[in-house]
């Protein structure tokens, strides 16, 4: 067996396709004898790996579409995990046209939807996915549990905006997608409206309000020449989001906090600090804090105390 002429036709992922070498290039008792000397493990009828290649999500997901035939597409969690999305999800989903038929294949669940309009299709590590708004959709179909967490790292890294997402799932509401409804409630409860977080730990916040059912702020509304994460224009309050990663061990960042902490002070405002371990890991500790400041607030600028605000256990 001619291992140098098998790795010219290994393909992304270090996946080798049947079909590329059988019988044009070798024959079909070389291509069995690869995988008897541990040049090749087999993953899906037709498909291999080089066996001293890592395995890795990448792979997996690249597999089971050459393993689907042409036109298919990673999709649902497996298009979140490639588009960047940190999900514990190990079954591969991929969607295939409706009238392909295609064999079974273990850790492959294949979906041949009635509704495939702006599917969107694009390429993450060299692996045909949906596009961003399109794996929403899906995710709430077949992961409901899984969507807020998706909308959210998907507004995060700029991938998705809230207010795009509106004529998006209009075009698809009038096909008995139950999974629309899912989404369009999450996104009228996005907190932090139609501006799109810097980071995930202020969606993380920005659900928290919203959780909680503490009084609405406004995100990133400018107050001078700054923008807060979160203002409460009536109280003057201003609540910051504090990573490690940004806040914590940045000398130059450290100092701007500061500075624009003293010119916030300085115009009348009050400024809340929580870092990412409070915001977190004590949610209802946090929001106590913040219901309890706000009323306190209210009372020093006479505005009466009462929040309706219960904090529950």
């Amino acid at each position: 067996m001619d291992l140098h002429l098998l790795r010219r036709h290994v393909r992304a992922h270090h996946v080798v396709v049947r079909s590329d070498l059988v019988p044009e290039t070798i024959s079909r008792s070389a291509w069995s004898r690869a995988h008897e000397i541990g040049a090749l493990t087999a993953v899906h009828r037709g498909i291999s790996r080089l066996t001293d290649a890592p395995v890795t999500f990448e792979q997996r997901a690249f597999a089971a579409t050459m393993a689907c035939g042409d036109g298919a597409v990673a999709a649902g969690t497996t298009a979140a995990r490639l588009w960047g999305v940190g999900l514990a999800s190990d079954v591969i989903h991929v969607i295939v046209p409706r009238r392909t038929r295609t064999p079974r294949h273990p850790g492959i669940v294949v979906h041949r939807p009635t509704d495939v309009e702006d599917l969107d299709v694009t390429m993450k590590s060299k692996v045909r996915v949906t596009g961003a708004q399109r794996t929403v959709l899906d995710v709430a179909a077949w992961s409901p549990d899984q969507t807020r967490d998706v909308i959210d790292h998907l507004a995060v890294a700029r991938r998705i905006k809230p207010a795009t997402l509106g004529p998006f799932l209009a075009r698809h509401e009038g096909r008995g997608r139950r999974d629309v409804g899912i989404v369009r409630r999450i996104v009228d409860d996005w907190s932090l409206g139609l501006r799109p977080p810097d980071s995930a730990l202020e969606a993380t916040m920005g659900e928290l309000l919203r959780r909680y059912a503490l009084p609405t702020a406004d995100f990133q509304a400018p107050v001078g020449r700054y923008r807060p994460d979160f203002l409460w224009p009536t109280e003057m309050v201003i609540l910051e989001c504090d990573g490690w990663g940004t806040h914590g061990r940045d000398r130059a960042v450290f100092e701007r906090d500061r500075e624009r902490d003293a010119w916030l002070h300085a115009a009348g405002y009050v400024v809340w600090r929580f870092t990412w371990m409070q915001i977190s890991q004590r949610q209802a500790w946090v929001a106590d804090r913040i219901g309890c400041g706000l009323a306190v607030r209210r009372v020093q600028l006479g505005l009466g105390a009462d929040l309706g605000v219960v904090i529950p256990e």
